[in-house]
């Protein structure tokens, strides 16, 4: 803003200066003390003038200024909320993790006691079956003597019916070896009423 410097102000000073004038001044013309005065007065003026320029414009710059740093602040604001939001998001994601590393590890442990009581059973099945091979080769040595007995004299048919008893008896020998035994006993039977 351009200033346009206004006419010099009446100061106690120079109104001093003007009432101090006397008529032979006036008359006269003035003294080189008294204008000396004058040319004081007038510069005092304009340095005030300047000063008062020079502070006008301080206070434009210092408006500006202003402007730019609330401008500057409102941008960091900004900034500084939208960082907020994202370690917000951050936080929030790393909780999932943990929730879901969480579940992962309480699955793993839980997977981990179901294999071992697989092994564990599958250890148990491994021995009912070592121990169904023992049963079965007894049952085929049971069998083996059954067939042999099938051809002995009529005075063993005691032994005789009573191992096809037992055998018939029996809970773990299966349904179809027992009716192979029948069938032998009954050859044994047919046998023994031919004798």
């Amino acid at each position: 803003m351009h200033l346009t410097r206004p006419p010099m102000p009446l100061s106690p000073t120079f109104l001093e200066f003007s009432c101090s004038i006397s008529d032979d001044g006036l008359k006269g013309g003035m003294t080189h003390e008294r204008s000396r005065k004058l040319q004081d007065l007038m510069r005092e003026y304009e340095n005030q003038y300047d000063h008062l320029k020079n502070a006008k414009a301080e206070v434009a710059r210092l408006e500006r200024y202003s402007c730019c740093l609330k401008h500057q602040l409102k941008q960091e604001r900004e900034e500084s909320d939208g960082k907020q939001k994202q370690n917000a998001t951050v936080s929030q994601l790393v909780a999932d993790l943990e929730t879901m590393k969480l579940k992962c590890d309480t699955r793993q442990t839980g997977l981990k006691v179901h294999i071992e009581k697989l092994e564990s059973e599958k250890e148990e099945i491994a021995e009912r079956e070592r121990v169904a091979v023992k049963k079965c080769k007894l049952l085929e040595q049971e069998a083996s003597r059954v067939r042999k007995l099938s051809d002995i004299h009529y005075g063993t048919t005691l032994e005789l019916d009573h191992a096809f008893q037992v055998i018939l008896d029996s809970k773990i020998v299966s349904e179809e070896f027992k009716k192979i035994v029948s069938v032998l006993k009954v050859e044994v039977e047919k046998r023994k009423d031919a004798t």
